[in-house]
């Protein structure tokens, strides 16, 4: 299971709403924001491509989860906060991401079938952070990993989804490489999510 999966599960959702122990301050509670998030987006409907909006901007502001993965499992999860803009005649227009931590993929059991407290998982905070290139059809940007590695993503935008009536909420997702001195490029994907900042919750 991806991380960002099970992000998005009842287990964290459970424990986040009853105040699960806590060590880890920002990551805690960025998790918790993450699942604030997906909760909200899970009670609105998603909308159909028809009733897009087609006209008018809006401004969304979230999360994104970047990772790179093999074809058996994630081998690098790093989270951090996201704002992206959007025209809904042309698609996204500008955006960045940063504030990133990446997630000790050790202190998660991804298979455990028990409730998981998100203040048990660990992470650490690294330097980087991603923009909306200039035609909007993806993100660039570097993450510089807990093991020093330096790391250049080129990420495409593979597709997008509005939940709510008045697409309150956008999610973004898409995947591209990873690349870095001294090894092979590697597959890496992305998914935002973020909440219109004009909504009152």
């Amino acid at each position: 299971m991806k991380l960002t999966t099970f992000l998005a599960t009842s287990a964290i959702g459970f424990l986040a709403a009853c105040g699960g122990s806590s060590t880890n301050g920002s990551l805690t509670e960025t998790l918790t924001e993450v699942q604030d998030i997906n909760e909200y987006t899970e009670s609105l409907p998603l909308l159909a491509e028809r009733d897009y909006k087609t006209s008018g901007s809006a401004t969304y502001a979230g999360y994104m989860a970047v990772y790179e993965s093999d074809e058996v499992e994630d081998s690098f999860v790093a989270l951090g906060d996201a704002s992206v803009n959007v025209n809904f005649g042309s698609g996204l227009t500008s955006g960045s991401a940063g504030n990133f931590q990446q997630i000790d993929l050790t202190s998660v059991d991804l298979e455990s079938e028990d409730d998981i407290d998100i203040g048990s998982i660990r992470g650490s905070a690294i330097a980087g952070g991603f923009t909306v290139n200039s035609a909007g059809t993806g993100l660039t940007g570097t993450l510089t990993h807990v093991d020093g590695e330096v790391a250049t993503y080129d990420l495409g935008v593979g597709g997008f989804d509005y939940y709510g009536a008045n697409s309150e909420v956008l999610e973004v997702y898409g995947d591209g490489t990873s690349s870095a001195p001294g090894r092979a490029d590697i597959d890496a994907d992305f998914d935002f999510t973020g909440i219109d900042t004009t909504v009152s919750r």
